[in-house]
């Protein structure tokens, strides 16, 4: 056999394998897929693996990270300068090279949103609240919103242990209240019948003691 024989075999034999895993990989589990090209090439994630959770020491809560920051890609975000105080500074319209869809979400939008202006909310790198919130609702929310201008008649403006978010979106909503479409307002107590001419009250009668 000669040599440009033996070429010509192995390049069909790899087109034939490529075609073959191209069919297995494109109807298959995620298990089956990991099966095959952890036969061919080392370093495959396993799907069945314990996923590494960061936690922080002193409660123990998971740390949530922002995927550019766990993968150090900092350029996705920090201007790509040797200035380190230039590079340290990011535009805010720059959370909106990946987060676009988030300006036209909803048809009244948040201020801080509307503004460009996330990291009144959120941290950029880390954090141990979900959605890489800054701190914990209503914690965060009373920064801004006041106490004093919440509607009293809301039973959960007075629990101060209710986050604001089981209620509003942090984003935006169909109007200023930004509530979520989950949300159901508590009913309203039946009022006392009111007094008319023909059901006059009598009051009860009262021993004036000389």
């Amino acid at each position: 056999m000669t040599p440009s024989t033996r070429a010509t075999i192995l390049r069909r034999l790899t087109v034939v394998l490529g075609m073959g895993m191209i069919f297995v990989l494109g109807c298959s589990t995620a298990e089956s897929r990991y099966k095959v090209l952890s036969f061919f090439f080392d370093g495959v994630p396993d799907p069945n693996a314990a996923k590494l959770v960061m936690r922080q020491k002193s409660t123990g809560r998971p740390i949530f990270v922002h995927q550019p920051y766990a993968e150090q890609k900092c350029d996705a975000c920090h201007t790509a300068t040797q200035d380190i105080f230039a590079r340290a500074m990011v535009p805010p319209e720059r959370c909106f090279n990946c987060h676009l869809n988030v300006l036209a979400e909803y048809p009244k939008m948040h201020g801080p949103v509307a503004s460009k202006e996330c990291v009144q909310c959120h941290s950029a790198h880390q954090s141990v609240e979900p959605h890489l919130l800054k701190v914990e609702s209503p914690r965060l929310c009373l920064n801004c919103h006041l106490p004093a201008t919440l509607s009293v008649a809301t039973a959960a403006h007075k629990d101060p242990k209710i986050s604001c978010l089981d209620c509003h979106s942090g984003h935006g909503g169909p109007d200023m209240r930004f509530l979520k479409s989950s949300y159901r307002e508590a009913p309203v107590p039946a009022l006392a019948p009111e007094t008319t001419p023909e059901t006059p009250v009598v009051a009860d009668p009262v021993e004036v003691v000389q």
